[in-house]
């Protein structure tokens, strides 16, 4: 009689699945939708100018709300052009 070992070995089968998971969740966790990244990156390039425009904004008496809607609807051109910048800088990084 033999038994099939897999990559686990000696571990008990619910150590095995404990680590399994554990690799399963953490390379989730590396390729969680980098499309979401690299949004976040694009527009924290503009952090200071998103400020200003909030700012601008402020002192027309409108509510919170409505200034980060405008501020952002101001940026979306420079966003758009930053986000295809970043997009080009991770194909180039993924895709040497």
């Amino acid at each position: 009689m033999f038994f099939l070992t897999g990559a686990c070995g000696e571990q008990s089968s619910q150590d095995c699945q404990q680590g399994e998971e554990t690799n399963s969740s953490q390379e989730e966790e590396e390729q969680i939708d980098p499309w979401s990244r690299i949004q976040d990156e694009a527009t924290s390039r503009h952090e200071a100018q998103l400020e200003a425009q909030i700012h601008d904004y402020q002192q027309h008496g409108d509510s919170p709300e409505v200034v980060r809607v405008k501020a952002e609807n101001a940026l979306l051109p420079v966003y758009g052009k930053e986000l295809r910048k970043v997009l080009l800088e991770y194909l180039q990084r993924v895709m040497p």
